[in-house]
């Protein structure tokens, strides 16, 4: 049959063929980069939002450090609170939200799925932020009573 052909059917048939093959590599590498978008999504979606919030929650965490320094500087007969010309209670106030946040955040980030190595560190980390919590209430306590005493800090 294709001895049957002229040359110029030969040629159309070939450019036929050509152009059928680009639009199935066109499909195929659409379908492709649909699929690596997908991917690409899960990925950021399990792995950079928990990330992110890690990191917020550092971050806030790291504030309160600062925080509670700058509340210390409140004490009257610290020389750096002529300095302070804002009440204790602005610095008790953002540490007292930013735990909360912090709280936020890791009920967001606990809700997501973890492997056993994340589930074992996130007790660890429970189990240090409730120390930490609980030396960061009592000193936030006795700082709103006006105790700047040596056994409030740390």
């Amino acid at each position: 049959m294709l001895k049957k052909l002229t040359i110029s059917q030969h040629f159309l048939l070939w450019a036929v063929f050509a152009t059928l093959i680009f639009y199935i590599a066109i499909f195929l590498g659409w379908t492709g980069l649909g699929m690596a978008r997908d991917s690409l999504k899960t990925v950021h979606d399990k792995n950079m939002v928990r990330t992110v919030q890690l990191v917020e929650m550092a971050n806030e965490l790291n504030e309160n450090r600062a925080l509670i320094l700058r509340a210390f500087q409140h004490d009257p007969k610290d020389p750096l609170s002529a300095f302070h010309d804002h009440p204790l209670s602005e610095h008790l106030n953002m540490i007292k939200a930013n735990a909360g946040e912090i709280t936020r955040l890791w009920t967001a980030y606990a809700a997501g799925e973890h492997d056993d190595e994340e589930k074992q560190l996130m007790a660890d980390f429970m189990a240090k932020r409730g120390t930490w919590l609980a030396k960061l209430n009592g000193t936030v306590a006795a700082l709103e009573r006006g105790d700047f005493s040596p056994q409030t800090k740390w």
